[in-house]
């Protein structure tokens, strides 16, 4: 590596340089005790490699060590570039020959900024890194001028952006991940969950077993929690009043049903389903049962779990005979030419309104309402959207009784496959209606959709094909929805290709984590890895972090329509609620958004008032989030709601919550 990089320098000055093949940095790592930089090229490096960052998280020593990082980069124009090091202990950085950052010697995390004109082109860059003992720090961004610092990207290109990340957010590094993230959930203290199948970057239906892993964003650190009796490819997923995970059916039409307790980061096996189901659509409802509906070899029947029991019971009024006449049909045509989207493959599109009944939107052509709970017959609404199906596109419960139907793919369709189309679904009168929404920029599916604490909408990726299996018609770019404006906006591109069996999921500090996608063996499509995105409302004007609100002081466990006080700071003046949930195959049934009625008292105090509905303020664990007059929201404070015991159609908030345990162990 070494010589690597001398011959790397010595190509910059005599000749013209392109980029390399591999989108990554050299390092070498050195041994040694120095007080100032040394000089590199006269010493012999212990340990070389690629990395796709700066970052000292290479080095496999603490103390008494030096790093070298090397790679070209392409200036896209001309102009005035600024180069910056934040480090503990000393850094430099070099481009051709010039030394534009001197950061060196012994001291405390100490930020130098270094201004240099540089012609469009290739140009060679050198970071130089020493760490004598300590705590050890080092990071390096650059911008154009007039611009905001970023990370310098891993291919080298460099982009001459003046966008603030107030306006368009920003992506981290690509996170390389211990399995595929085909499923994923958040965990009460903020860690996420996911899971693949019997390989990590397959699905071979050869033994009941599950690659899992839980993630903390704060660390980027990973602990197994693999299941060695139930492979949960596929599987429904849904979350419940006590933080497990419920993933029931599976690879390959399997039956079984297994939680996992975040509490002992394990799983465990519950009672099986009456039918075997792969690709079905779950969703816990307001008496924290879950409805399991239309699910490949589980024909036109639909089933509920009552968690207290642990029994399966069928539920025959709750029919999906409907849902599988269209799939039948619709997958019986022959696609026009250049049409790629995938066949149907059940997964319903399902949210629980304000009455109790659970909602049917696709993605076939007909609507319905059902009545798990009640027992009534499925109401069929027609077909509000007219001959369209929504193959593996989103359904989000973005307000009280409001869901956002976003994108989708129809495989019988001569114009684009995957549709930018967007309606809203008005849940709160006496019967749903559906209207047309603006559209997205992009045609999308396969897109995941994530709710914000601010109430707007994040959707990451997905593709313009519809296609299974490929990251043909890619759509790098995301796009927030504000509902107050019915408008969509352009937000940061991210670096990897989210499409068929990615996941995204809100984090419990504001940021969204996207993961995942493939699953298809050794393919160009496996993406066994993830990044986070910080969403604008992160980030004041000039791109720097944008100053927080805080909350403490709330209770650990609240029921519909109770009243309590919270402490606050930074200029905190509305308050919401967002459900943790589970998410596979581009479905979400449990994530919600709650705004909170709230009054202030004095003193950095408010009064707040829980939504009286227990079907809208459904069982489990939420993140509680201030959010300032920017749009800026504190970090998520974790609370338990607990299920009423008068549950059950109508607005009422009954005689109070039961007692439940804490998060299962």
């Amino acid at each position: 590596m070494q010589r690597l990089t001398r011959a790397l320098f010595s190509a910059m000055v005599l000749c013209t340089l392109t980029l390399p093949a591999h989108a990554q940095f050299s390092f070498s790592q050195f041994q040694g005790t120095w007080n100032a930089m040394p000089d590199f090229n006269a010493l012999t490096p212990v340990r070389d490699g690629f990395t796709d960052q700066i970052d000292i998280g290479v080095s496999t020593a603490s103390d008494n060590f030096g790093l070298l990082f090397a790679r070209t980069i392409e200036v896209p124009v001309s102009g005035d570039y600024f180069f910056q090091t934040t480090s503990d202990d000393g850094s430099r950085v070099y481009i051709g020959q010039a030394l534009v950052v001197d950061n060196d010697g012994i001291h405390a995390p100490r930020t130098v900024t270094s201004r240099i004109f540089l012609a469009a082109g290739i140009h060679f860059l050198r970071v130089e890194f020493f760490e004598r003992g300590g705590g050890e720090v080092l990071d390096v961004k650059y911008r154009f001028d007039g611009g905001v610092y970023a990370p310098i990207p891993s291919d080298g290109r460099l982009v001459a952006n003046t966008t603030s990340p107030a306006e368009t957010g920003q992506w981290g590094r690509v996170i390389p991940w211990g399995e595929i993230a085909i499923s994923a959930a958040n965990l009460p203290d903020g860690r996420i969950l996911t899971f693949s199948s019997t390989e990590t970057d397959r699905f071979p239906a050869n033994r009941e077993f599950t690659h899992a892993s839980v993630f903390d964003p704060a660390t980027e650190t990973f602990t197994p929690t693999d299941s060695n009796f139930h492979d949960m490819f596929c599987a429904g997923v849904s979350m419940v009043e006590d933080g497990r995970v419920i993933a029931s059916g599976g690879n390959p039409d399997d039956s079984r049903t297994s939680a996992f307790s975040p509490g002992s980061l394990t799983w465990s096996p519950l009672t099986d389903m009456n039918d075997r189901r792969w690709y079905g659509t779950n969703i816990t409802l307001p008496d924290n049962d879950i409805f399991s509906t239309f699910a490949k070899s589980a024909g036109n029947r639909s089933e509920r779990f009552d968690v207290e029991t642990g029994q399966w019971a069928t539920t025959p009024n709750a029919t999906m005979q409907t849902l599988l006449s269209e799939q039948n049909a619709i997958n019986a045509v022959t696609p026009p030419p250049g049409n790629t989207a995938t066949t149907m493959q059940w997964y319903a599109h399902l949210a629980v309104m304000p009455n109790g009944r659970v909602f049917h939107g696709g993605p076939g052509q007909t609507f319905h309402t059902m009545d798990p709970a009640g027992g009534a017959g499925n109401a069929s609404l027609g077909r509000p959207i007219g001959d369209r199906a929504r193959m593996f596109g989103n359904a989000v419960t973005y307000d009280v009784g409001k869901v956002l139907m976003i994108g989708g793919a129809d495989r019988r369709k001569t114009e684009a496959t995957s549709t930018s189309d967007v309606y809203i679904v008005d849940l709160n009168g006496p019967s749903p209606s559906v209207t047309p929404g603006a559209p997205m920029n992009f045609a999308r599916a396969l897109s995941n959709s994530v709710t914000l604490p601010n109430g707007e909408v994040l959707v990451i990726g997905g593709s313009t094909r519809g296609q299974l299996f490929s990251d043909a018609g890619s759509i790098l770019e995301t796009e927030i929805y504000n509902p107050a404006s019915n408008q969509w906006r352009i937000t940061a591109p991210m670096d990897v290709p989210r499409n068929y069996h990615s996941t995204a999921l809100l984090l419990k500090d504001g940021r969204v984590l996207a993961a995942g996608g493939g699953a298809c063996g050794n393919c160009a499509t496996n993406h066994q890895d993830g990044q986070i995105f910080s969403p604008p409302y992160l980030f004041d004007a000039n791109g720097n972090d944008a100053p927080r609100p805080t909350l403490s002081g709330l209770p650990a466990q609240i029921g519909a329509g109770q009243t309590f006080a919270v402490n606050t700071s930074g200029g905190a003046t509305r308050f919401s609620m967002v459900r943790l949930s589970a998410t596979t195959h581009h479905m979400n049934t449990d994530q919600r958004y709650v705004p909170v009625a709230s009054q202030a008292i004095g003193g950095n105090r408010f009064n707040l008032t829980m939504n009286g509905n227990p079907n809208v303020l459904l069982p489990g664990y939420y993140w509680l989030y201030a959010i300032n007059a920017n749009g800026t929201p504190s970090i998520g404070q974790t609370i338990q709601v607990l299920r009423d015991a008068g549950s059950g159609p109508g607005p009422g908030p009954g005689p109070g919550p039961r007692p439940h345990p804490p998060p299962a162990n």
